[in-house]
């Protein structure tokens, strides 16, 4: 059964109208929640393209958090189940490698 948390109208409104919540986080200092182009906390956010690293912590019986980091700015998530932390950590990093993987791609003419 997969784990769901009803987003608050904070984070909804700052959904883009193509933007797809890909994984949310929720621990007693707050929600996090990776869309395909950006991680969102309460008043702040860090695009994929300045994700510096990604890091969880723990382990399953004490717990686990996570950390976000860009240049200038960390978002970070504690007292989460450890799983959970790193499921989101992981739906990061895929969005990290599509949005590489875009970046990079060479740009089709035709002839």
């Amino acid at each position: 059964m997969a784990d769901t948390i009803e987003l608050s109208a904070e984070f909804t409104d700052r959904l883009g109208p193509t933007e797809q919540v890909r994984a949310v986080l929720s621990g007693p200092g707050g929600t996090l929640v990776a869309t395909d182009f950006r991680v969102l906390a309460e008043g702040t956010h860090i695009p994929l393209t300045e994700v510096v690293s990604v890091a969880t912590a723990g382990n399953s019986l004490s717990g686990g958090a996570l950390s976000i980091r860009a240049e200038h700015m960390e978002l970070r998530c504690t007292g989460v189940p450890f799983e959970q932390a790193q499921r989101f950590a992981a739906a990061v990093r895929s969005g990290l490698a599509r949005v590489q993987a875009a970046a990079w791609m060479p740009i089709q003419r035709s002839s």
